[in-house]
C-alpha cells in the first residue's frame, strides 16, 4: 500500500468521465476510504457516480448545489464518522487537474506527518501557467501573507491534506465556495498547525471542462476572507479608541474637582489600562484566536509602550523636518503604526 489510513474526499459537480480517470488508478494503491461528494449534480452525471460506487467509493449527495466549501465540509464530516477513524483527509478536484501520482504523493506526505496541513503546490514560474491564473495566485498569496501571516507558494490548489481533527474543526467554517480553501489557510495559521508543501504538476488539458473557479469573482471573495481578519482588528481598535475617550471624559468629570491638575494624568492612566485590557482580550479571542498567557500579556504591554514611544519620536522628528505642525503629522504616523501594530500582534504577541 502506498498510503496509510488517510481518507480521500473529492467534491464533484456535474462530472464527466475524467472523475473516473482520476479515481480508477487510485483504488489499488490508496489505503483508506474514498469519498465522492455529489454537490447537487444534474441527472446526466448519474452514470459517473454509479461507476464511482462500483469502483468502491462512497458517494454522498447534496440535493442542490451548495458550493465547493460545503461539499468539502460534508466529506470531512462523513470521514470523521468512519471506523476506524482516518488519521487525516486528502481533498482533490474532480476534473483530472490533479494527477493520481500527485494525489498519492500528498497522501504519503500526510501519512508521514499527520499533524501538518499538506499543500499540493504548482510551479507558477512554468510557462504553461495562464497569466490570469498566475495573477490570481499572486494576489491571494500576497493577501494571505499580509493579513494572515501565511507564506505558501500556492494558495489556490485544491489538492491538500488535512489532519483529521483540523478537518472536523473546518466544518464549522462559514465560507461555502472556493474561499473556503483560503479560510482554511488562515485558520491553520491561527490554530498553530504547520504547513508542508508537495510539488505537483500543473495540468493544462484543453479538452478538460472549464474550471468552476472564476478568476475575478472568486479571487475577490478569497481576498474578502483575508481582509475580514484585518477588519476585525480595525473594528477592535476603533472600539477601544472610543472606549478610551469616553472613559477619559467620564473620569475627568468626576475626578476633576477633587484632584485638580492631577486628574488628567490619573484619568488618562485608568482609561488606557481599561481600554488596552479590552483591546487585548478582544484581539486575542476574536481576531487572532489565541490563548491567554503571561508571556502574551507581557508582549502586548511591551508592544503598546513601544508603539507610543515610536509615535512620539517619529512625530517629534518629522514635524520640524517637514516644517508642519505635529497635529498634522501625528495622524499620518499613527496610521502607519496601525499596520505595524497589526503585524506585530499577529506574528509576535499572539503567535
Amino acid at each position: 500500500m502506498d498510503t496509510g489510513p488517510i481518507a480521500l474526499v473529492v467534491p464533484s459537480y456535474n462530472p464527466d468521465a475524467r472523475l473516473i480517470e482520476l479515481l480508477q488508478p487510485l483504488f489499488a494503491r490508496w489505503y483508506g476510504p474514498i469519498i465522492v461528494v455529489d454537490d447537487g449534480s444534474g441527472p446526466e452525471s448519474a452514470r459517473v457516480f454509479s461507476l464511482c460506487r462500483e469502483l468502491g467509493a462512497t458517494v454522498v449527495r447534496h440535493e442542490r448545489n451548495r458550493g465547493k466549501g460545503e461539499a468539502l465540509k460534508t466529506g470531512f464530516a462523513f470521514a470523521a464518522t468512519l471506523t476506524p477513524r482516518p488519521a487525516g483527509v486528502v481533498c482533490a478536484d474532480d476534473d483530472c487537474r490533479h494527477l493520481p501520482k500527485d494525489v498519492l504523493a500528498v497522501g504519503r506526505a500526510l501519512n508521514l506527518d499527520p499533524g501538518s496541513l499538506m499543500l499540493g503546490c504548482r510551479d507558477f514560474s512554468a510557462p504553461e501557467i495562464p497569466p490570469l491564473t498566475h495573477f490570481a495566485n499572486l494576489c491571494t498569496r500576497l493577501a494571505v501573507h499580509l493579513f494572515c501571516g501565511v507564506q505558501v507558494s500556492d494558495t489556490q490548489s485544491g489538492l491538500r491534506g488535512l489532519p483529521m481533527d483540523f478537518a472536523v474543526h473546518m466544518c464549522e467554517e462559514e465560507a461555502a465556495g472556493f474561499e473556503f480553501e483560503a479560510a482554511m489557510l488562515a485558520e491553520a495559521e491561527r490554530s498553530g498547525i504547520p504547513f508542508g508543501e508537495v510539488g505537483i504538476a500543473y495540468v493544462n488539458d484543453p479538452a478538460a471542462p472549464l474550471s468552476e473557479f472564476r478568476p475575478v469573482v472568486d479571487t475577490v471573495r478569497i481576498l474578502a476572507v483575508m481582509v475580514e481578519l484585518f477588519a476585525k482588528y480595525a473594528l477592535s481598535s476603533v472600539f477601544c479608541y472610543v472606549l478610551d475617550f469616553v472613559l477619559f471624559a467620564l473620569l475627568m468629570r468626576f475626578l476633576g474637582a477633587p484632584l485638580g491638575a492631577a486628574s488628567i494624568t490619573v484619568s488618562t492612566v485608568i482609561a488606557r489600562i481599561i481600554s488596552a485590557g479590552t483591546n487585548f482580550a478582544v484581539n486575542r479571542r476574536k481576531v487572532f484566536g489565541a490563548g491567554v498567557s503571561a508571556r502574551r500579556i507581557a508582549r502586548y504591554v511591551f508592544l503598546s509602550a513601544g508603539i507610543m514611544v515610536a509615535s512620539a519620536v517619529a512625530v517629534g522628528w518629522l514635524a520640524p523636518a517637514m516644517g508642519v505642525s505635529a497635529v498634522v503629522v501625528k495622524p499620518l504616523v499613527d496610521f502607519a503604526l496601525f499596520f505595524v501594530n497589526y503585524k506585530a500582534q499577529q506574528l509576535w504577541v499572539f503567535a
